[in-house]
């Protein structure tokens, strides 16, 4: 898998922060702001924050990086209850799923 690029910038409050009403007015100029500083970009309404709109490359990094870091979690969690086989075991059953795999075959 491969490593997950940083590409999304910090917002910046005092230029990355519009109302809804400027936002709707101004779209086509906040999306392009938007891909050209790849910060994104925060939508007020009646003063409180409503929605966040940031490139469609930094939304799949960040989903990425929460799968990974669920299987991380998961893992953790399964060392601590002790689910786990050491390579000993995987190895020992790799063989014999091989010779399964073999006789079947008559080989």
């Amino acid at each position: 898998m491969p490593v997950l690029e940083r590409t999304m910038k910090t917002m910046r409050l005092a230029d990355d922060v519009v109302t809804f009403s400027t936002f709707r007015k101004t779209m086509a100029e906040c999306f392009s702001r938007n891909t050209k500083t790849r910060r994104p970009l925060l939508i007020t309404q009646n003063g409180v924050a409503s929605k966040v709109v940031i490139d469609v490359a930094d939304f799949d990094n960040i989903r990425e990086t929460l799968e990974l870091m669920d299987d991380l979690w998961t893992a953790e969690a399964e060392l601590d209850r002790g689910e786990f086989t050491t390579q000993e075991e995987e190895i020992r059953e790799s063989h014999a799923e091989r010779e399964r795999i073999k006789r079947k075959l008559g080989l």
